[in-house]
């Protein structure tokens, strides 16, 4: 508590007060970085001060309250390590690919911050923005079809404070054919003795730009054919009739995958969930998570969530990446954050380094013995649960694992997966710092084969994995900060979340799609970065 100081000078209604600087408030620790002041601007002064602006249209005189334990929302923690050894008797896992040394960027585009869906909604939101906005895109999907692809939008503006009906698209981003016919023509010159495969696309050290187009709106309804809404508060219990009253119309969708029939599977960080829907955006399942991922008192504000629970997912840590594998028998769910079971809180921050990833069989018989089938044994030492590692028989029994990410630094989160070959996914680790102050933002490749199946252990150790746990193996394949890249600097967006794996180019490699979220932020640009990678990593 001698740590705050709330000084109601600080929020006189003038442009100065709205600065998130050291004179404008003080509702922080004098340690709180840049990074944490603009999380603190989005997340409480923003809702402070809608909060604010309807009290006196209404008349009232009451200051409404300042939360700034909010802020433990999305820990802004300090990196005691960028180690995360495997445990003991474990050995060290490790990747030796050369596959970043075959990339090249080739392509990029935008969408403006203030661009409309094609859904024909109308009006605003409580925060005035326009319903129909675009936003920013959590994930990336291959259609499978040409330059087509389904971007997915999260749940909207003010982070869950506007009534945002969830929403995919399907976008058209054209590789133009000045940059195939120069792989075509880098891949002849390989094959005559030449080695060119790393040479730039398109002319000069730049890459190419690119328009991208939108091409269809679709919204999402849950089995009942109710609308979902990014909307907080939407939780269960707050309407009446069937599936509304069991499980709520919230919704924060962070990822999209192809079905093998067509549908798609798109994840729901609040829950966390995985849902199937049509191509109409009709729900048409939702999977089984294991208990360990979910809370016990879902709440509307982060911080209620985070405080009023002792396991399962994070606030605004939940399920944020999806994978389904290339011969689609399994589908992996890929955790934001350490569930808080498996982290330290140390005032109002987590402290974990330790990610699940969810491995689900995707044949619906599969699912149902997966979902009824017995715990598995486990042995407690110190605290700590240690997983027993099942035998190949049980897993190929249609058992969901579960896996450890490893994150380089505590404070970094992961905001996507993607199968890229029998092999090998693509994974988005990242810290929480735009522009010139970010400091990571990597595209890792990772190998699962190795890796210790950790489902039966209800906590994990929050800086290191338990006792003869191996964790997933992983290497960078492109780091966007690398000035190779042209990419960093001040415009360089916070959050970078989808990854979709296109189609094959001229040169034999692959065309790979990177998004970033704008948080439906009308300022700020919704962005892609196309990259030609080894189709085999």
């Amino acid at each position: 508590p001698s740590a705050f100081s709330l000084q109601p000078s600080a929020f006189s209604l003038q442009p100065s007060s709205m600065l998130c600087n050291d004179s404008a408030i003080s509702c922080l620790p004098r340690s709180t970085t840049r990074c944490e002041w603009m999380s603190v601007r989005r997340r409480i002064l923003t809702p402070w001060l809608l909060s604010l602006a309807s009290l006196l249209a209404s008349g009232a005189t009451a200051m409404p309250a300042l939360r700034p334990t909010a802020v433990s929302a999305e820990p802004p923690v300090a990196a005691p390590s960028a180690v995360h050894p495997p445990g003991k008797g474990a050995a060290k896992p490790a990747l030796r690919s050369d596959a970043a040394k075959r990339v090249s960027f080739l392509a990029s585009g935008q969408f403006a911050g203030d661009t409309l869906d094609a859904s024909g909604l109308r009006g605003e939101v409580e925060t005035k923005v326009p319903v129909a906005l675009l936003g920013g895109f959590s994930g990336l999907e291959y259609t499978g079809q040409g330059d087509r692809y389904w971007a997915i939008t999260d749940r909207g503006p003010a982070d869950g404070a506007a009534t945002y009906p969830c929403r995919f698209h399907e976008l058209e981003l054209p590789l133009p054919s000045a940059v195939t016919n120069r792989l075509r023509a880098q891949a002849s010159s390989k094959a005559n003795g030449a080695a060119t495969e790393n040479a730039p696309a398109g002319a000069g050290p730049e890459p190419v730009v690119i328009t991208p187009k939108l091409i269809a709106t679709r919204l999402l309804k849950d089995v009942a054919g109710n609308p979902l809404s990014g909307r907080s508060s939407l939780l269960p219990g707050t309407a009446t009739d069937g599936v509304r009253a069991k499980r709520g119309t919230r919704f924060d969708p962070e990822a999209i995958r192809r079905h093998s029939d067509g549908s798609l599977w798109i994840s729901d960080e609040y829950g966390p969930y995985i849902a199937r829907f049509d191509k109409s955006g009709l729900e048409l399942e939702r999977l089984a998570v294991p208990a360990k991922f979910l809370i016990a008192r879902p709440a509307a504000a982060r911080d209620d969530e985070n405080n009023g629970n002792t396991s399962g997912r994070r606030a605004n840590g939940g399920v944020e990446g999806l994978a389904t594998t290339l011969a689609g028998e399994r589908l992996l769910a890929l955790a934001q954050r350490p569930l808080i079971q498996d982290s330290v809180r140390e005032g109002l921050l987590f402290q974990g380094v330790s990610c699940r990833l969810l491995e689900l069989p995707l044949d619906k018989t599969a699912r149902q013995a997966g979902a009824t089938s017995a715990s598995i044994s486990v042995a407690v030492s110190n605290g700590v649960t240690k997983a027993v590692a099942r035998s190949k028989a049980a897993a190929g029994a249609g058992e969901p694992r579960e896996l450890l990410y490893p994150l380089d630094l505590p404070g970094n989160g992961l905001n996507e997966i993607l199968a890229w070959d029998e092999r090998h996914f693509l994974v988005i680790e990242r810290d929480d710092a735009p522009g010139v102050e970010a400091k990571f933002k990597k595209i890792m490749i990772c190998e699962l084969s190795g890796a210790t199946d950790i489902a039966g252990s209800e906590r994990l150790p929050p800086r290191e994995a338990p006792s003869g746990v191996q964790p997933i193996a992983k290497q960078v394949l492109i780091d966007l900060l690398d000035p190779q890249w042209n990419l960093a600097g001040t415009a360089f967006p916070e959050k970078i979340e989808g990854l979709a794996r296109g189609p094959l180019l001229p040169d034999g490699r692959r065309l790979l799609v990177v998004g970033s979220d704008n948080d439906c932020d009308p300022t700020e640009p919704s962005r892609f970065w196309l990259f030609a990678v080894p189709a085999a990593l």
